[in-house]
């Protein structure tokens, strides 16, 4: 599920001061799972582009699921980009596009030699690097049934309180 809110009036990607959106455009890129089967590829790999839109959808909603015909395509490990653009019920042009990411889980195979780490109501790890290495980009995968927090160098990573949100754990998981 992609979500987003409407800018206030003011800003380069608003609507008309006001005005609720009656609109929307989803784009999104990112890559082909190799178990993929479409009429639209001929041939699948990990490497293979997927572009995807949307189309205009005609609606106010500040969501959209993304069919399970084209989630189930996306490559494991891979980052997909995505933006929208909205429109109002005026004359207005569309509003600029507002970017997003997201990234999807690595195969199963990859948590092969991966382990909890820390006990009780805390899990910590403390990770050095090799000497002359460098953090270019990291992840962290990070769950609980129940509220967490994650923290990285001793500070809060993001804003969001009590993650995940609600769910029913044996029907969904976020």
């Amino acid at each position: 599920m992609l979500h987003w809110i409407a800018a206030p009036a003011g800003g380069p990607e608003t609507l008309t001061a006001g005005a609720a959106p009656t609109s929307f455009v989803v784009d999104l890129a990112g890559s082909l799972s190799s178990e993929c089967t479409t009429t639209i590829d001929a041939e699948c790999s990990e490497t293979t582009p997927l572009t995807w839109s949307s189309g205009v959808m005609n609606s106010n909603a500040s969501m959209l699921i993304l069919p399970d015909t084209l989630t189930q395509r996306f490559a494991p490990g891979a980052t997909f980009e995505w933006k929208v653009r909205l429109k109002d019920g005026t004359n207005a042009p569309w509003s600029e596009y507002a970017t997003g990411r997201f990234d999807t889980t690595p195969q199963a195979s990859a948590w092969q030699n991966s382990s909890w780490i820390g006990g009780g109501s805390e899990l910590r790890a403390d990770l050095t690097l090799p000497p002359g290495k460098s953090v270019v980009r990291a992840r962290a995968y990070a769950t609980g049934v129940g509220a967490f927090e994650l923290h990285l160098n001793g500070e809060k990573v993001g804003d969001h309180i009590l993650d995940p949100g609600e769910a029913v754990y044996d029907q969904t998981w976020l």
